[in-house]
């Protein structure tokens, strides 16, 4: 693989690239998941370089989030809180036409 990208897959791989990243995160992974193991997306997580990275463990698989309903909320929050201006909730903001 490195002679392909030029980089070892060791030194992109997220569990050891999540610290050089310097924007919001949201890592959202399924407690049932047999493809990548809940304790990869912990590992990531756990190398974080500050609390602006979540991860929302849901229910659910690889590919099927049944307990997605249950977590909205919280992705909804981060997308909100994300897009807003320092202060102020996407919600809060008032739409106006010209």
């Amino acid at each position: 693989m490195q002679r392909v990208i030029g980089h070892r897959f060791e030194d992109l791989s997220p569990c050891n690239s999540i610290r050089a990243v310097n924007c919001p995160v949201l890592l959202v992974h399924g407690t049932s998941d047999d493809t990548v193991p809940v304790g990869d997306a912990l590992e990531i997580y756990g190398r974080r370089r500050d609390d602006r990275v979540r991860l929302p463990l849901i229910p659910g698989s690889h590919d099927q989030f049944a307990g997605m309903a249950h977590s909205i909320g919280e992705v909804i929050g981060f997308l909100d809180g994300v897009m807003s201006t320092p202060g102020q909730r996407r919600s809060e903001i008032r739409r106006t036409t010209i």
